[in-house]
């Protein structure tokens, strides 16, 4: 939701806003920039501090740090902003809330919450291995993937955190779907955009997304 753009403040805003007018429709998750060693550094704490103050700041944080770290959508999705980790790999999904510590402004490096937030998935790969790109988490294979749905009988992935040229991108036989919602990113980038649409099917798997760019 923050950092590395000039209107942070109000896309949440404007976010806290549709989920307070419907909230069983509207649903958001914490990402890695909902922390608050990371929006400190990137752009979101100037930007509050100049339209409010540093009590703002803190309060908006205070607010990132009880967002839900992922969701279920219809049985069928397992939602989340990085992938999967050591620990989180291995979990159920009926146990995750009582793994994880919501309000915590600094999720721990070793901990599922941090794996949750900042983990990639890589085609090529088998097992875990660490994030050396990010300082943090885990990169992780097909193989992973398949375990954590499969013991979850859950059908897809969709997750986000990497820049998409295509605005989306398919990994682990398209198990894995990253969707980046922001189109020309950093103002530089020029990749698109994209947003995902599960429709409802009367035979399995029941559901099939359905990708919609834009720019």
């Amino acid at each position: 939701m923050v950092d590395r753009g000039e209107n942070a403040v109000e896309i949440v805003l404007i976010l806290l806003i549709m989920k307070l007018t419907d909230s069983s429709a509207v649903h958001i998750l914490r990402g890695n920039h909902e922390t608050i060693d990371v929006n400190s550094d990137y752009g979101f704490k100037e930007e509050v501090k100049r339209k409010y103050d540093k009590e703002v700041f803190q309060m908006f944080n205070n607010l990132f740090s009880v967002l839900p770290a992922a969701a279920v959508f219809e049985n069928s999705v397992f939602i989340v902003h990085g992938g999967l980790g050591l620990l989180s790999a291995e979990m159920n999904i009926q146990t995750i809330n009582s793994h994880i510590s919501r309000n915590n402004i600094r999720p721990e490096i070793n901990s599922a919450l941090y794996e949750f937030l900042w983990s990639d998935p890589r085609d090529g790969m088998t097992g875990l291995a660490h994030n050396k790109a990010r300082g943090g988490g885990y990169v992780f294979g097909q193989d992973v993937t398949e375990k954590f749905l499969n013991r979850n009988n859950l059908s897809w992935m969709i997750r986000s955190h990497e820049v998409q040229m295509e605005g989306f991108q398919r990994v682990h036989r398209g198990k894995i779907i990253t969707l980046f919602s922001a189109p020309n990113y950093c103002g530089q980038y020029g990749n698109k955009a994209a947003i995902i649409r599960f429709e409802a099917h009367m035979k399995p798997p029941f559901l099939e997304p359905n990708i919609i760019q834009f720019t």
